[in-house]
């Protein structure tokens, strides 16, 4: 048996270090400490939660993108990866969701002018909200529905157990059967349009923390 993981401290003892954390920066950052221009609370307050929800959302992207997801598919049979997924992903675009809202009404707050650059910005950040939203309402939702669809059909052939693809023999014999064959391109279609809208959430985001960092005057 594998041994359990157990987390040193209590969650509410990690919400009141991050609480305290946040305190200290805000009296730090206000008070000019280390060199710093004195900006007042309420001009760093936006800016901390921009930042943070920024920060936040394109760490959890990389994470499940490119980590979790590949490792899940690598090592789990096809119907627990993708039950798995299917838990996951709502809770994942919601998450995306709220987090883009903080980022978006933070940066609109911020802008009272609104030369190139700015707009450029929201723009992106408003193409990344809509994506992750669309993949949130409409993509993330019927993927999963026609997974299941073809889950039941593989459950009647037994081919859900392997790791990864389906083995070649049970795959040829599925793709004999008309309505599977169906589900198979209709998934391909959805998974791939909520890829692509995932990744060009992605690179908006990427393109407006080039722009945060270009106005760094330090770190």
């Amino acid at each position: 048996m594998a041994p359990k993981f157990e987390l040193p401290v209590t969650q509410p003892s990690l919400v009141v270090a991050i609480a305290c954390a946040l305190t200290l920066a805000m009296f730090l950052t206000t008070s000019g400490y280390g060199g710093g221009d004195s900006q007042g609370l309420w001009r760093v307050v936006p800016r901390l939660f921009h930042i943070l929800a920024l920060s936040m959302w394109l760490g959890t992207q990389f994470w499940v993108s490119f980590v979790a997801g590949i490792t899940m598919y690598s090592n789990l049979p096809r119907h627990t990866f993708g039950y798995i997924q299917s838990k996951l992903f709502p809770k994942y675009f919601q998450t995306g969701t709220i987090l883009l809202t903080v980022v978006v009404g933070t940066f609109f707050w911020e802008h009272d002018t609104w030369e190139w650059a700015v707009k450029l910005q929201a723009g992106l950040l408003v193409t990344s909200l809509v994506m992750t939203v669309l993949n949130l309402v409409v993509l993330q939702p019927k993927a999963t529905t026609v997974m299941f669809e073809k889950h039941l059909i593989e459950k009647e052939e037994q081919a859900g157990d392997s790791i990864g693809k389906i083995r070649e023999e049970k795959l040829k014999t599925l793709m004999e059967i008309q309505k599977y064959k169906d589900l198979s391109s209709r998934f391909v279609l959805l998974h791939t349009l909520s890829a692509i809208a995932n990744l060009i959430a992605i690179s908006t985001e990427v393109v407006h923390l080039w722009f945060l960092a270009a106005h760094l005057t330090t770190l």
